[in-house]
């Protein structure tokens, strides 16, 4: 997990949490929301590397204890690390580029395959080629941190 020398454009976005983040009847309401109108949950949880938000848990679902092992507050994402910047297949039906692409990258055509280089400008794999998230303590950023992959 080391790091090419890139430059940063960093951007402001709105993160949202997934479901396994929301109240049960609220993630329900979303799932059906999603059903129907026949939508992948790529809505929430921006991919890439960042800082706060939420993470994806996708692969491993979220841990049922999400805190901290100091003193048990919850555990907030602090920084996330992501093998891609964005998903294969993240551009839209009618070839638009999908929301999460980096504002740099919405002008280029679309490659197929793993092999698009702008897609891993960090060149740095996580795990399997996933993401992982660093997470301080919500009440005391000085207890030990927790770091999960997926």
């Amino acid at each position: 997990m080391i790091p090419r020398a890139c430059v940063l454009h960093p951007e402001r976005i709105t993160d949202y949490p997934g479901g396994e983040e929301l109240p049960p009847a609220l993630a329900e309401r979303f799932g059906a929301w999603l059903e129907e109108r026949d939508l992948p949950d790529d809505l929430t949880t921006v991919p890439g590397h960042k800082l706060g938000g939420f993470m994806n848990w996708c692969t491993t679902d979220r841990p049922d204890a999400l805190e901290c092992g100091a003193c048990r507050a919850p555990l907030e994402l602090f920084l996330q690390f992501d093998t891609a910047e964005w998903w294969l297949g993240s551009w839209g039906p009618d070839g638009a580029p999908h929301r999460f692409r980096p504002l740099e990258e919405r002008g280029r055509e679309p490659v197929d395959g793993a092999e698009d280089p702008a897609r891993e400008p960090v060149g740095m794999t996580v795990g399997r080629g996933g993401h992982g998230g660093l997470f301080v303590c919500a009440a005391d950023p000085r207890h030990p941190v927790s770091f999960f992959t997926q």
